[in-house]
């Protein structure tokens, strides 16, 4: 599922209408942030979507290491993303919040 042009400009907007601009941020920098919120959450929604299916190894059981590592690396993207701005997840989706509003991250998959 790809998401539209719009929704990813309509995101970059709000994004930069409702960030906090402080001396160290631009409006550069905000329009990044928002475009790499967009990356890490495609990955987090990709990575939740195969974990929810399940790794499977070569003789169709679950396979403990690729899914460790998944987890380890769903963790690190969390991590990024909590960095950049308050993040709430979902069931498959994620969310930013803006003081007292709440903005969903269109995913790209």
């Amino acid at each position: 599922m790809r998401c539209s042009p719009k929704d990813r400009a309509e995101f970059i907007h709000w994004f930069m209408k409702y960030a906090p601009l402080t001396l160290e941020t631009s409006f550069g920098s905000l329009h990044n942030a928002a475009k790499r919120l967009m990356r890490l959450a495609s990955t987090h929604v990709r990575i939740d979507t195969e974990l929810t299916n399940g790794y499977k190894d070569s003789r169709g059981n679950w396979d403990a290491v690729r899914t460790a590592q998944s987890v380890a690396k769903r963790n690190r993207i969390d991590t990024q993303m909590e960095s950049i701005a308050p993040i709430v997840y979902g069931a498959l989706t994620v969310s930013v919040r803006m003081g007292d509003r709440e903005f969903y991250i269109p995913v790209s998959q």
